[in-house]
């Protein structure tokens, strides 16, 4: 156990494709996913296998409760980016999400919704909840 008080964080999220592979093609949904405890989103980060060189890179995350359908609904606005120049992008700024709170096994799920060029062959995209 951890004895010094600080509450863990874990991340949850997908990738897509691969390091070098074919460019990938939005939109792309990942399998849906059960949180198995309550927490609080703090944080994200969108990864590519190459620099962005204009454009953005953007993930929706999507939430549904515990024993409803496959999640649907986004919990991200407009969605998160990565902007450019960059291959990957880690944010504590979640003023884009319309919850950040996370019930017991709720099933999430990422959406990625626009790719810019040069396209990747592989992203990944994770929030970080405590």
């Amino acid at each position: 156990g951890c004895s010094s008080g600080t509450a863990v964080i874990h991340q949850y999220g997908a990738s897509f494709g691969t390091k070098g592979g074919a460019a990938l093609t939005a939109p792309l949904n990942s399998i849906p996913a059960v949180v198995p405890q309550a927490c609080t989103i703090i944080g994200y980060e969108i990864m590519v296998d190459n620099v962005v060189s204009s454009g953005s890179t953007t993930a929706k995350f999507l939430r549904a409760a515990d024993g409803t359908a496959i999640p649907t609904s986004s919990i991200s606005t407009s969605g998160v980016s990565i902007s450019s120049g960059t291959s990957t992008g880690h944010q504590t700024t979640v003023t884009d999400f319309s919850s950040t709170a996370i019930a017991a096994y709720d099933m999430i799920s990422v959406q990625i919704t626009a790719l810019s060029s040069p396209t990747p062959g592989m992203v990944s995209a994770v929030f970080y909840c405590q």
